[in-house]
Formats: structure tokens, C-alpha cells, sequence
């Protein structure tokens, strides 16, 4: 592994080790790392606690160039599973990885794939899917989704189905506790001449209603505010 890389798995070993103490307890972990002027590769590791010596083992299930990850599937419904499509030089088979950040997830695969190699990541939206889970030969499984009422939100049941996979995911949250996003206000046009400003810090909004900007950006002045800072 790149140095950086060997440095992280030990900082996230000793977290593993001071957090989980039964010998049983896994944890499965997808994960980037990125090297300068270097493909970033896509590792899925499990931490594991070595029975017989008590210390914390790493499996590597494998390491995948991002150039070779064909395509990402996500559900229409409010469930934390994703689907990774790999080519076959890759030699694994797609996964079904759970993880309750899968649009950051997702989000940042796209990012790295797009500035890697300059490549749109195909993501499909579907409710069924069918994958192969066999590299010696050719064995499908349908992956469905259905919207369950009686789970949790934040929640999702797996269910084997005559050897096929079905999810079921929460309802999501009601339309009518979505809030509307704030409307812009209307600019009085009669005013011919404004005042101009010059952004002397710069300042990163954190809500949609406040407008980032950096040192030097000029703006014009619709009203005064003499609220707030």
C-alpha cells in the first residue's frame, strides 16, 4: 500500500481495536485512496479481531482502479444500499455495499471518476436488477426493492427469496414536511443606480439563503440590512 494509505489503516485500527472488543465483531469498510498522479483505487477491507493472538486483522476483499468501475445502482426509495458494477478486468463481482452516506458515497465516486479520467459515471435509478455473483461462472440474482410502510425510517430489511434478494425500504419522509426552498426577492427595477461593494473577507454560506463568496468578488447592493453582523 502508498504510505498514506498504510498510515490511515493504522489510525483506523486502533480506532477499530478501542471501539469493538468482542473477538466477533466485523466491520466492513469501502473506501478511496488517492495518490498523487496515481489512478485512485476503491478498497473493501474488514476489521477482525484475531482469536488467537487478540490483535486487529485486516481482510482484503479487493482493490479496484476507479477506471474500472462501470456504473453505480440506487433504488427510487429511501434505503442505504447501492450497487457497484465493475468491469471484468476488475476480477470481482458487483456489490451490494450498505452504507447510511450512499448519496456522499456515490457523490464522491462520480467527482473522482470525472477528474481521474474525464468519464461520466453512469448512475441508473431502478427497483429491480439482476447481478452476477460468480466469477467461475455466470450466476444471477435479482435485487428488488419494495416500499414498506412497517419499516423504520433510516431503516431497510433484506430478505432471501428463493435465492434472490429483496429490500424492503421505508415510505420516506411525507411530501408535506419537505420545506419549499426560499424565493429570491424581487429586485426594484426603477432604481437605475446602486451602491457596488467589494468583498474585503470571504465568506462560505451554510444554508441556501446565504451567498458564498471569495475576497476581491464585487456585488451590487439591493437593501440594507441592518440586522445581523
Amino acid at each position: 500500500l502508498p504510505t498514506e494509505a498504510k498510515s490511515r489503516f493504522s489510525v483506523a485500527k486502533k480506532a477499530f481495536s478501542a471501539s469493538y472488543a468482542a473477538p466477533s465483531s466485523k466491520k466492513t469498510i469501502l473506501a478511496t485512496f488517492h495518490r498523487a498522479h496515481q489512478l485512485a483505487y476503491l478498497y473493501s477491507f474488514e476489521f477482525a479481531l484475531d482469536e488467537t493472538t487478540r490483535k486487529t486483522v485486516i481482510k482484503l476483499y479487493f482493490r479496484v482502479p476507479l477506471s474500472q468501475i462501470t456504473g453505480v445502482t440506487l433504488s427510487t426509495y429511501a434505503d442505504n444500499y447501492a450497487i457497484v458494477h465493475f468491469a471484468p478486468a476488475a476480477r470481482t463481482v458487483d456489490i451490494v455495499q450498505a452504507c447510511r452516506r450512499k448519496t456522499e458515497l456515490v457523490g464522491l465516486l462520480v467527482n473522482a471518476i470525472q477528474n481521474k479520467s474525464n468519464r461520466s459515471l453512469p448512475v441508473n435509478f431502478t427497483n429491480k436488477v439482476e447481478i452476477n455473483v460468480s466469477l467461475k461462472k455466470q450466476k444471477m440474482v435479482e435485487i428488488s426493492w419494495i416500499r414498506d410502510p412497517t419499516v423504520a425510517q433510516g431503516g431497510q430489511v433484506l430478505k432471501l427469496i428463493r435465492h434472490n434478494v429483496r429490500v424492503h425500504a421505508p415510505t420516506g419522509i411525507p411530501a408535506a414536511r419537505v420545506q419549499p426552498p426560499p424565493k429570491v426577492t424581487e429586485t426594484d427595477k426603477s432604481i437605475q443606480v446602486r451602491q457596488m461593494l467589494e468583498a474585503v473577507y470571504a465568506f462560505k454560506g451554510s444554508d441556501v439563503d446565504e451567498l458564498s463568496f471569495e475576497v476581491g468578488d464585487k456585488m451590487t447592493m439591493i437593501e440594507a440590512e441592518n440586522q445581523g453582523w
